[in-house]
């Protein structure tokens, strides 16, 4: 493909987070789509934020072995990563 190639039609890829996604069992992946979802629906404010919340679903997914930057859970969860 030529450089207009490129420019005119961009390939989405998968960020770092839905790779580790596409690991997951479907139970899990479904309860962690679904808290993603969650924090996605909750008002973004500065200072102390409720449960669930970007923090919180990662150190539960590191806590269970899951290695994954939380600034790449961010990322996905804002809707800011590559996969958008």
């Amino acid at each position: 493909m030529g450089l207009l190639d490129d420019l005119t039609a961009p390939e989405a890829s998968e960020c770092m987070f839905a790779g580790l996604l596409g690991t997951l069992p479907a139970e899990e992946r479904a309860a962690v789509v679904n808290v993603i979802e969650q924090i996605r629906s909750m008002p973004r404010v500065q200072g102390r934020t409720t449960t669930p919340n970007v923090k919180w679903l990662w150190r539960i997914l590191s806590n269970n072995g899951h290695k994954i930057g939380v600034n790449n859970l961010t990322r996905h969860v804002r809707q800011e990563c590559s996969c958008r």
